[in-house]
C-alpha cells in the first residue's frame, strides 16, 4: 500500500499545471456538511467554483479572514473543499462569505429562459486547462505515553504508551476519461501499544472512493463508490449508486447502497439501505432559503431491527439574520408510529460589522439499534446563547448553555474565547486563550487554556499553558499541562507540523508528540 501512495503522488505532482488567474468575486455559501477533513458547500460550478481554486473565508463581507480552504471537487452546485493551511471551526448549517479567483455566472431570475431576456445567464467563461490530478498527501507520527495511579500509591501504577505513524491521501483527478471524476479519500496506519497491543496492528480506512459523471447534454449526475451524501444530511456514509436529475436551483435523486461497517470502515453487506431526496433553492433580493428533504429505509440482515425515517432541513438568510433548522423523525418499531429523533434550530443576527449574536436549541433522543431498551436514547435538551466579535485586531468569544437529559442532573456551562492578532510593541506576538465552566449537580469543572502565538515569515509557533480543575463530592483534581507547536513551510509546497504536549497533577502523567509533513499538489 504504501508504494501505491508514492507512486499516486509521484504521478499527481508531476501533472500539475497552474491555473489562470481571473477576476475574484464574493458570495455566500451555506455548510451542508462536515466529514472528516472535507467541508461541502452548496456552491459549485454555476458559482465559478472550480476543483483546484483556493478559497479565501471571511467572517461576513467586512469581517476578518478566517482561512483558506481548496475546492477538492465540484459539481454545478455543489463543492467538496479541505483545509488549505491552519484548521478553523466550521460547523453543518454555517453561512461562509468567500472569495473565490473564479468568474460568478449570475443566476437567472424567475421566468428567464434565454438569451436576449432581462437577467438571463450569459454564455459561460471558457475554462482554463485542468490539472489532470491534484489533492495533498501527509505523513503523520504520533506518540502517547501516560501513567495513572490510583489510591496515591506508585504501586498502583497503570502506564500506557501509543505510537502511530500513519500516511494520508486525498487525491482528485477531475477527468479519468469520457468526463468521469475520481475522487478518493484513505488513511493507512501502524498501531504499537503497550503493554497490551491493539488488533489488529495495522489499519486502512478508506473514507471515500468514488468515481462520478455529469451528463452535459441532461441535467443528471452518477456517482458510484464510496461516499459521504452530498445530496442530504441524514444517511452518512456509502458503499453505493446515487443518481440525481435536476438543476441547480431544483433537483432530486435516489442513493442505494450499502453503510460501511461502523467500527473500521471496511466494505459491509450486512446493512442495505435507500434514500430518495429532494432539493430546492429560492434567491431574492436580500434573501436565500435552501431545504432538503429526504426519506430512508436501513434494513440489516443480521439480528438489528429494521429503520425507516426521514428528514428534512432548511436555511434561511434575510439580511444580516441567518436561521437553520434540522428535522428528523423515525419509525419505532417497539411501540410503533413515529417519533422526534431530533430537532434543532441554529441563528445568528450580525448587528454591526463584526459583531454577531448566535443562539441554538435542540432535542435528540438519538435511535441507537444495539440500544435493547426500546431503540432510542434518553431525551437530551440543549439550549445556548451566544456573542461572538471578529476584527482585524482579533476575535471574542462568550457562549453559555443549559442542558437536560432524562435520567441524568441538569448542567450549566460557559465558556469565553478571545485572540488578538498584535500584542502592543511585539511586532509578530499575538495572544489566544479559552476557559469553561461546567456544573452539575455532582460534579463541577473549570479549564483554562491562554496561549501566546509567534509568527515569523513562513514560520508559525504556539506556546501554551492548559489549567484544569474537576471536583466531585469531596475529591479534587488539579492538573496543569504545558503545550508547543512549531508549522512551518518549507520548498516544494512542504509543510510542517509539531505539537509537543505534557500534562501532570491528579493522580495523571501523560506526554504526547504529533508530527506531520504535509503536500498539497
Amino acid at each position: 500500500m504504501g508504494r501505491l501512495l508514492l507512486l499516486l503522488t509521484a504521478l499527481a505532482t508531476t501533472a500539475v499545471s497552474p491555473r489562470a488567474v481571473t477576476a475574484q468575486h464574493v458570495f455566500d455559501a451555506t455548510v451542508r456538511q462536515v466529514a472528516g477533513s472535507n467541508v461541502y458547500i452548496d456552491r459549485g460550478a454555476s458559482d465559478g467554483v472550480a476543483a483546484g481554486d483556493t478559497l479565501v473565508v471571511l467572517r461576513g463581507p467586512d469581517g476578518p479572514v478566517l482561512g483558506t480552504l481548496v475546492v477538492v471537487a465540484a459539481t454545478a452546485d455543489r463543492s467538496v473543499l479541505a483545509f488549505a493551511g491552519a484548521v478553523f471551526p466550521v460547523t453543518r448549517g454555517q453561512v461562509l462569505t468567500v472569495r473565490s479567483p473564479g468568474g460568478a455566472v449570475p443566476a437567472a431570475t424567475p421566468g428567464d429562459t434565454g438569451p436576449g431576456r432581462p437577467g438571463a445567464r450569459p454564455a459561460e467563461p471558457a475554462r482554463p486547462a485542468r490539472p489532470r490530478a491534484y489533492g495533498r498527501i501527509g505523513a503523520e507520527l504520533s506518540h502517547d505515553r501516560s501513567v495513572t495511579t490510583f489510591g496515591g500509591s506508585a504501586s498502583n501504577d497503570v502506564s500506557r504508551e501509543f505510537t502511530s505513524p500513519a500516511l494520508r491521501l486525498d487525491l482528485t483527478v477531475p477527468d479519468v476519461g469520457a468526463g468521469i471524476r475520481f475522487r478518493t479519500g484513505m488513511r493507512v496506519s501502524y498501531r504499537n501499544a503497550g503493554p497490551t497491543p491493539l488488533a489488529p496492528e495495522s489499519s486502512v480506512r478508506v473514507y471515500s472512493a468514488y468515481l462520478e459523471k455529469e451528463f452535459g447534454t441532461a441535467p443528471f449526475r452518477v456517482t458510484l463508490g464510496r461516499f459521504a451524501s452530498p445530496a442530504e444530511s441524514y444517511s452518512g456514509y456509502w458503499d453505493g449508486l446515487l443518481l440525481r436529475a435536476g438543476g441547480r436551483n431544483h433537483g432530486g435523486g435516489v442513493i442505494v447502497g450499502f453503510e460501511p461497517d461502523r467500527w473500521n470502515e471496511r466494505p459491509s453487506l450486512e446493512v442495505p439501505k435507500a434514500t430518495v431526496f429532494l432539493e430546492t433553492r429560492h434567491r431574492g433580493a436580500g434573501w436565500r432559503w435552501d431545504g432538503e428533504a429526504s426519506a430512508h429505509a436501513v434494513r440489516p440482515t443480521d439480528s438489528l431491527p429494521d429503520h425507516t425515517f426521514a428528514g428534512f432541513s432548511q436555511h434561511l438568510g434575510v439580511g444580516a439574520f441567518r436561521l437553520s433548522q434540522d428535522l428528523q423523525v423515525d419509525e419505532d418499531p417497539v411501540a410503533g408510529g413515529w417519533r422526534v429523533s431530533r430537532i434543532q434550530l441554529r441563528g445568528d443576527v450580525v448587528l454591526s460589522p463584526g459583531w454577531l449574536v448566535r443562539a441554538s436549541a435542540a432535542r435528540r433522543e438519538s435511535y441507537l439499534p444495539w440500544y435493547l431498551e426500546d431503540l432510542f436514547a434518553p431525551r437530551h435538551e440543549r439550549v445556548g446563547l451566544g456573542l461572538a466579535y471578529h476584527g482585524s485586531g482579533g476575535s471574542l468569544g462568550l457562549d453559555g448553555y443549559g442542558t437536560r437529559r432524562v435520567g441524568a442532573t441538569d448542567g450549566r456551562a460557559a465558556s469565553a474565547s478571545f485572540s488578538l492578532a498584535r500584542l502592543p510593541r511585539l511586532d509578530g506576538v499575538g495572544l489566544a486563550g479559552m476557559a469553561s465552566y461546567w456544573k452539575d449537580d455532582i460534579t463541577r469543572t473549570v479549564t483554562a487554556a491562554p496561549s501566546f502565538v509567534i509568527g515569523r515569515g513562513d514560520v508559525r509557533g504556539r506556546l501554551g499553558y492548559r489549567l484544569h480543575r474537576w471536583e466531585a463530592a469531596q475529591e479534587v483534581r488539579l492538573t496543569h499541562g504545558g503545550e508547543a507547536g512549531v508549522d512551518v513551510m518549507l520548498p516544494s509546497g512542504l509543510r510542517g507540523s509539531l505539537r509537543v504536549f505534557a500534562q501532570r497533577g491528579g493522580g495523571l502523567r501523560r506526554e504526547s508528540v504529533r508530527f506531520s509533513l504535509v503536500r498539497v499538489f
